[in-house]
């Protein structure tokens, strides 16, 4: 299923579990209209620009439709964001118009999870254009649709009972049964598998990526790099006769697709940045190119439990030759800086090495009085470590100098 769609293998209506997310929801947000001043402080402080008096109104929408709004706008909150009155409003005249602008005036949608974001879209832009005469504004239509995109995508995450790593999107904020660290940089980020146009390589990233970051072989934002690889590759295969996992019938055929995905990438130009326009640097070549080559060692590495959770026997067709796909030096090497001025010369650390007493030394007379700058130093030029992994030591766990000048040897 999708992040923004229906829900698989069930009716939208049919489902019984909304009654208990309406549970949550403060007293007023349960009626059609409801002021912002009558919720909670935490709950009224995040719906704004709705001017003095201003309602939220959710009248124009079917009973279900209302429900599922109302509990959307409470999940919003609750997990950081904020909701604009008008926006909401005009979701809902624009959502309770292309229902009663139904054709046949039968089967009309009853819940937002009945009909995808795309057919929303278009049903409200049919409905204006039959009571104005014109279309509404492409603006107003990309922001109609990016609001009812976040709020069907809460209302599918919370009502989804299936697998939460076959989702088309997987978005951490809303869906706390994605794993991740304890402190992940990248998690307010969403990873999109629907852009993955080939069936069988979009289930086995995701279950290659749920395995990775339960397992803790994958942290978020490596998920994110290597899907963004796999995108890449799947944009390769589109238009070819690669009918499954195992990609060309033999070891030289599989080897020669390879090769030619890696010309592709090469001769592929940057479409942002700096470089925009201009061929991918020997860094990023080398990243889109590795994380097929990752995704297939570890799909290799545990073909029967991909095929057995996936309901696909293909896969175990991998062989040796999907093992690593480039010799030694077909990958381009990312150009390093320049070395000069980043080397210590022997006389210049001899003067240091000289003068590091000083650091420690009490500053009543010469010295600096830092004993701490000084073992720094001292640990810095013994392991040739960075400051920065000196500074990071654990003082109960630092080996002895003996030791690390002979695990240096």
């Amino acid at each position: 299923m999708t992040g923004g769609g229906q829900l698989a293998g069930s009716a939208a209506g049919d489902l019984p579990s909304l009654a208990s997310l309406l549970a949550a929801l403060p007293g007023p947000m349960r009626q059609p209209r409801f002021a912002p001043a009558s919720l909670p402080p935490r709950f009224a402080g995040a719906i704004r620009h709705g001017g003095p008096g201003r309602e939220v109104d959710l009248s124009p929408l079917p009973a279900r439709m209302r429900q599922e709004t109302a509990w959307c706008l409470f999940r919003i909150i609750e997990i950081g964001g904020t909701v604009a009155v008008p926006a909401v409003n005009m979701l809902a005249r624009r959502l309770g118009e292309a229902v009663a602008d139904h054709e046949d005036g039968r089967g009309q949608p009853a819940s937002l999870l009945d009909l995808p974001v795309q057919e929303w879209t278009r049903r409200i832009a049919h409905a204006v254009h039959r009571r104005t005469g014109r279309l509404p504004a492409a603006t107003t239509i990309r922001n109609t649709a990016s609001l009812l995109a976040r709020v069907t995508g809460l209302l599918s995450a919370a009502l989804d009972t299936g697998p939460w790593w076959r989702r088309d999107e997987w978005n951490p904020v809303e869906d706390g049964r994605i794993p991740l660290r304890e402190h992940e940089p990248m998690g307010r980020y969403t990873v999109r598998f629907g852009q993955i146009t080939t069936g069988w390589l979009r289930a086995g990233a995701q279950w290659h990526c749920k395995t990775g970051l339960e397992t803790g072989t994958l942290a978020w934002s490596t998920v994110h790099r290597r899907v963004s690889g796999i995108r890449e590759f799947d944009a390769f295969l589109s238009g070819r006769q690669v009918s499954g996992p195992a990609l060309a019938d033999g070891p030289a055929a599989v080897r020669a697709l390879m090769l030619e995905f890696l010309a592709r990438v090469r001769s592929r130009p940057a479409s942002r940045g700096r470089r925009a326009g201009k061929p991918l640097t020997a860094s990023a070549v080398a990243s889109l190119a590795g994380e097929i080559e990752q995704f297939y060692m570890h799909m290799i590495g545990s073909k029967d439990d991909a095929a057995a959770a996936l309901g696909d026997p293909r896969w175990l067709a991998l062989g040796p030759e999907h093992h690593g796909f480039y010799r030694r030096g077909e990958l381009p090497v990312p150009d390093r800086p320049p070395l000069e001025g980043q080397v210590i010369s022997a006389d210049s650390m001899t003067q240091i090495m000289a003068g590091a007493g000083l650091l420690g030394a009490p500053s009543a007379g010469e010295g600096y009085g830092d004993e701490q700058a000084m073992r720094i130093t001292l640990l810095a030029a013994l392991l040739g470590r960075r400051i920065n992994e000196i500074c990071m030591l654990d003082p109960g766990g630092v080996p002895s100098a003996a030791c690390c000048s002979r695990n240096r040897r």
